[in-house]
């Protein structure tokens, strides 16, 4: 169904998402329009790749899942560890069921 390739790119994707959010998050704050473009471009490269996915992948349903839970997992990482942004019991106990779904995603 997928293999490594898939994978890979997939990583990149989420990765580079965490940053276009973190770079727009700091944008707003530090009113810099330095990380709006980097932030923006970033997003541009996204949807290049995904692309890219998409013509490897024969599950796009499943590839648009495992990348919508990884990168909520991450930006909430990201916000919480960069930002200083506080969670409470509900949204920490839905973190957990959706990292659950995802396990149960990956073949």
């Amino acid at each position: 169904m997928f293999n490594t390739y898939f994978y890979i790119l997939l990583t990149i994707i989420i990765v580079l998402e965490f940053i276009a959010q973190y770079l727009l998050s700091k944008s707003i704050i530090d009113s810099n329009n330095i990380y709006l473009f980097i932030g923006m471009f970033s997003y541009m490269l996204i949807a290049y790749l995904y692309y890219l996915l998409l013509l490897k992948s024969n599950k796009i349903s499943t590839a648009n899942a495992l990348w919508n839970i990884f990168s909520t997992i991450g930006i909430a990482l990201v916000g919480y560890l960069f930002l200083s942004e506080k969670f409470t019991l509900k949204e920490l106990i839905a973190f957990i069921i959706i990292f659950i779904g995802s396990i149960l995603l990956i073949p």
